[in-house]
């Protein structure tokens, strides 16, 4: 029962940093710029971003996304929901221990409403992926701390679609462990 309310007070708190985020920089600022194309070509070829965007594309709203993972069970294991109003919050772990992504939490609007964020957890495991990470906060374009002691570091705005643009940040909380490195997608309409 903690871990399940500690998991419901990280989901707002992380939230609220990435709203934070959104609105610490003037209209017109850092927060429009768009991410460089080194910093792409990081997360595209250490940190599948490809596989990101497929579930992003493939999930209009929650349903689609759990029916496209659910067709993927060789690569994700679903772990777990947790319901707190306004959002919800599917984990899935990645099967392959090997891979620089250990699992995905996808953020929905409601409990059948579209995606909002995924954010991608660093294996922290692999010193090359904990190193490309360290690299990409080093090339960030702006930071924010979030009320939970950790740092949203946002790293540019990426064009999915004619409708939909991604924010793409890493968070960067202090555990007792050392660092847990999240790579975070917030999904926006146009």
């Amino acid at each position: 029962m903690r871990a399940s309310k500690f998991m419901v007070i990280a989901v707002c708190l992380t939230l609220f940093g990435t709203l934070l985020l959104a609105k610490s920089s003037p209209a017109g600022s850092v927060d429009t710029k768009r991410i460089s194309t080194a910093a792409l070509n990081v997360l595209q070829k250490q940190f599948l971003m490809g596989d990101v965007l497929t579930i992003i594309r493939a999930s209009h709203d929650r349903a689609s996304s759990q029916a496209y993972l659910r067709s993927r069970q060789e690569r994700f294991k679903f772990l777990a929901t947790q319901q707190q109003p306004p959002m919800t919050v599917d984990g899935y772990t990645v099967l392959d221990p090997s891979s620089s992504i250990i699992g995905y939490s996808l953020f929905y609007h409601g409990s059948s409403g579209p995606l909002v964020i995924v954010d991608a957890s660093i294996n922290p495991l692999q010193r090359a992926a904990v190193s490309a990470i360290s690299d990409l906060i080093a090339k960030a374009l702006d930071s924010v701390s979030t009320p939970d002691g950790s740092r949203l570091y946002f790293l540019g705005i990426y064009d999915l679609d004619a409708t939909q643009i991604i924010k793409i940040m890493v968070r960067k909380p202090d555990t007792a462990m050392g660092h847990d490195y999240v790579v975070r997608y917030a999904v926006s309409s146009r």
